[in-house]
């Protein structure tokens, strides 16, 4: 999935999946997103996604609605997303490779994460219950996008 412009692709994820019940399973995939805002894979509300293989890369900006164009967030209770094998990148700021808030979990194994950009975290957990469980992983930062 591609998008060409910050401005055609604005919050325009690569990956949505909402609601419980709801599950995305994809192998070897390459999920890149332009737009501002735009999330790599994203999961909220229940949901829940297993990415084997291939590649996740975010190059937009952040936005006040969105925040950063994360490559892989998890959102809410019961959220969660497993990585094995997969490649993970960010490439402007404020744009985490992982990142689980509000209760969503990630675990990634035999992975790479690597982001670009002041604020940049490579993993980010943050509010009450979030998890990020990583295993054979390797995680690169750099601020400079």
């Amino acid at each position: 999935l591609q998008f060409p412009s910050a401005d055609i692709g604005l919050e325009a994820h690569g990956a949505d999946v909402l609601g419980a019940g709801s599950r995305l399973q994809a192998q070897n995939a390459r999920i890149t997103t332009h737009g501002d805002g735009a999330v790599g894979v994203r999961v909220s509300q229940g949901a829940s996604a297993s990415i084997v293989g291939g590649s996740i890369t975010t190059n937009g900006a952040d936005t006040a609605a969105i925040g950063g164009a994360d490559a892989v967030r998890a959102t809410d209770d019961d959220s969660s997303i497993t990585l094995s094998g997969t490649s993970v990148k960010t490439t402007n700021i404020n744009a985490a490779g992982l990142h689980a808030m509000a209760g969503g979990a990630i675990a990634a194994t035999d992975a790479t994460v690597a982001t670009q950009g002041a604020n940049a975290f490579g993993v980010s957990a943050r509010d009450a219950d979030s998890s990020i469980t990583l295993t054979n992983t390797n995680v690169a930062t750099s601020h400079t996008a």
